[in-house]
């Protein structure tokens, strides 16, 4: 008589395992190993949930990224703190991918503006209000420019939008002077 699968004829044993999932996947089709199968599928199912690995639809994350993306933080930069492929996040901002993996989801979503790279441009009006107040208190602004480490001075800067390291070292400097 000839197997009925390859599995089957590569498994001597699999006569001897049945009502296991062994025996299922060497090919037996008999109702015990279907049904032990069918535990170990569902026990897994379960173990996935719970351990993180459910699948939800990709509504939120793609809403956050959004979001982040109004605040110059890129699919790059995001990428980078949740080590997350760039492709994914690309499927994911673009709509092709409707579901992801929910811890994923929880990695994009405890991503915040401080993930912006050093050379994204960012808006200048906070940093500017910040430098005019250090102005008010007392600093000029060729030390304030010394302090953050522009070498062109404070006019050099953008008045729209400045680069992301610039607006961090004026934010650094003023914490540690305004209270």
């Amino acid at each position: 008589m000839r197997p009925q699968s390859t599995r089957a004829a590569a498994s001597p044993s699999a006569a001897k395992d049945h009502g296991t999932r062994a025996g299922y996947a060497s090919g037996c089709p008999c109702l015990p190993c279907r049904a032990a199968n069918s535990r170990y599928e569902s026990e897994r199912r379960t173990a996935m949930k719970q351990n993180g690995a459910a699948v939800v639809p990709a509504d939120t994350a793609r809403n956050h990224i959004l979001r982040l993306s109004r605040k110059s933080v890129g699919l790059r930069a995001i990428s980078a703190a949740t080590d997350i492929g760039f492709e994914t996040l690309q499927h994911i901002w673009s709509g092709l991918r409707a579901h992801i993996r929910k811890t994923n989801e929880k990695k994009i979503l405890a991503v915040d503006r401080k993930a912006v790279f050093d050379h994204a441009l960012v808006p200048a009006a906070r940093t500017w209000r910040q430098i005019n107040q250090l102005v008010e208190e007392g600093f000029n602004k060729g030390d304030i420019a010394k302090r953050i480490g522009s070498l062109a001075g404070l006019h050099k800067l953008g008045k729209e939008k400045m680069l992301a390291i610039t607006a961090s070292r004026v934010e650094r400097l003023y914490s540690q002077f305004i209270y």
